[in-house]
């Protein structure tokens, strides 16, 4: 498939590209975005039957910690809610998402964290993959 930046209507990188790509050929789809952009995409995604398998909220907070809310299968996420700086959050999301196992079951527990809300004084990024 390839990077697609959202930038505005998300319906028509859904529609004009990414939908009718996935009904061809089954691929995950990674990414970083805001809750509301990926609360939409989750949305989108189940007209293909994909699901979230996997996320990290990034979540600043107004003092400027920074801590991960992460979801996903138990043997991925034991140990990842220290994911450091910003210059070693990419590679632990890349590192992360090669050892998702596709094959196992969908766990709803991811779905339940789907919603865009977030402290106002908070900003959040989730990194995510939807397969």
């Amino acid at each position: 498939m390839g990077v697609s930046e959202v930038s505005g209507d998300l319906g028509q990188l859904w529609y004009g590209e990414l939908r009718g790509q996935l009904r061809r050929t089954k691929v995950p789809l990674t990414g970083l975005t805001d809750r509301a952009t990926l609360f939409c995409l989750e949305e989108l995604a189940r007209d293909v039957d994909m699901k979230m398998r996997f996320r990290v909220d990034r979540v600043v907070e107004q003092g400027g910690r920074i801590r991960h809310e992460v979801a996903g299968q138990p043997r991925l996420v034991t140990g990842l809610h220290d994911l450091g700086t910003d210059e070693s959050f990419g590679n632990a999301m890349a590192s992360v998402v090669r050892r998702i196992d596709f094959s196992s079951s969908r766990d709803v527990r991811i779905q339940r964290r789907t919603g865009p809300f977030h402290n106002a004084s908070e900003r959040v990024l989730v990194a995510w993959v939807i397969a």
